[in-house]
């Protein structure tokens, strides 16, 4: 089975390029291309050069084209990481290396697999491979790739997954990141250590990135002000996580401050922190306000096309609830009817 075949299949499967497509210069060009090239030489010697198994290795690898086919990704890294072990600790090898790890990284992340992966690295390592070999099988794709497939970590609940994502882009490339990278990558981390309960952390984590822009705020451009909004706007929410009630709302009408002077009524960060500043004051009592926000949040969601329906529909059930409270059950029952939302009925006693 050509190689080539098996990538344009996970392409197909998965809407990417070759899983993850190509962030550094090197990642679609054959070794002989590769700026660390040189760290191969003086590896070889130790890293041996015995003969290979050709046909055990493209056994493995048309069974993973097979599993891939049919779906079965899991069985699929099974017998991609049965073709590593073929080649591996071999000069002769590396280039049927090489093919194999560009498919089995992107398994890998889009299964979750982090521990598999660390542990075939450390036996890359063992076996004196070569860095850009080892480089290959660490490398996670472009930032855009990255954060959709955090989300995605997100919504299945693999939190310690998403984690770990968060953290090797925040490690290895924050520093060269946008404002706006940064913001986004901070505030799926957030996502990741609010819903594992990681308050204290959270909390200690965005203190400190807050803290390093407080002594330049007289220099923050467009950029850096849309950034300290993220940063303050998470921070709030792991306040509210926490009961921390009036820090929270402080953080989220500053947040919403600092927005509204850079951007319109319909940016959706403005329309997302204007919804989660109602559900802080609905947990305050201060159902008039909230009802005001949502009101505010949903109208504005339903012609912002940015926002996604998932999003919509959760300002939309919130909103609908905060107006029952309220006493306004009419309006209340048109929302859910236009959203479609179940309304909670009472339970059978019998």
């Amino acid at each position: 089975m050509n190689p080539l075949l098996l990538i344009l299949l996970l392409t197909a499967l998965f809407g990417t390029g070759t899983a993850y497509g190509a962030r550094n210069d090197w990642d679609e060009g054959p070794p002989n291309q590769n700026p660390y090239a040189d760290s191969r030489k003086g590896k070889s010697a130790r890293q041996g050069n015995k003969p290979i198994d050709t046909k055990l290795w493209k056994s493995h690898w048309d069974a993973a084209y097979n599993r891939v086919s049919k779906g079965q990704l899991q069985e699929a890294v099974q017998s991609l990481e049965a073709a590593v072990k073929v080649v591996l600790g071999s000069e002769a090898g590396n280039t049927r290396l090489h093919e194999t790890l560009q498919v089995l990284r992107p398994l890998y992340l889009r299964l979750g697999l982090m521990d598999r992966r660390r542990a075939l690295v450390a036996e890359m390592q063992k076996a004196n491979t070569p860095l850009y070999l080892v480089l290959e099988a660490q490398r996670i794709g472009t930032l855009a790739e990255t954060v959709s497939l955090i989300d995605s970590m997100i919504a299945a609940s693999k939190f310690a997954e998403a984690e770990e994502l968060c953290d090797i882009l925040i490690a290895k490339e924050f520093e060269e990141m946008s404002f706006d990278a940064r913001g986004k990558v901070i505030d799926r981390l957030t996502r990741v250590y609010y819903h594992s309960k990681k308050f204290e952390k959270a909390e200690t984590f965005l203190k400190g990135h807050l803290k390093a822009y407080a002594t330049k705020k007289k220099e923050w451009g467009k950029d850096e002000r849309t950034y300290i909004a993220y940063l303050s706007a998470d921070l709030a929410l792991i306040f509210m996580a926490t009961e921390k009630y009036p820090e929270a709302e402080e953080l989220w009408n500053s947040s919403l401050e600092l927005l509204s002077e850079l951007y319109p009524p319909e940016y959706p960060k403005i329309i997302i922190d204007t919804s989660d500043l109602a559900l802080l004051h609905t947990k305050m009592g201060k159902l008039k306000q909230a009802v005001q926000e949502y009101e505010i949040s949903y109208k504005s969601a339903c012609e912002q096309p940015l926002i996604s329906n998932a999003s919509r529909r959760t300002i939309a059930s919130n909103y609908a609830k905060a107006l029952r409270d309220a006493g306004d059950n009419g309006l209340a029952k048109r929302i859910e009817k236009t959203e479609r939302l179940e309304v909670d009925k009472p339970k059978r006693l019998f």
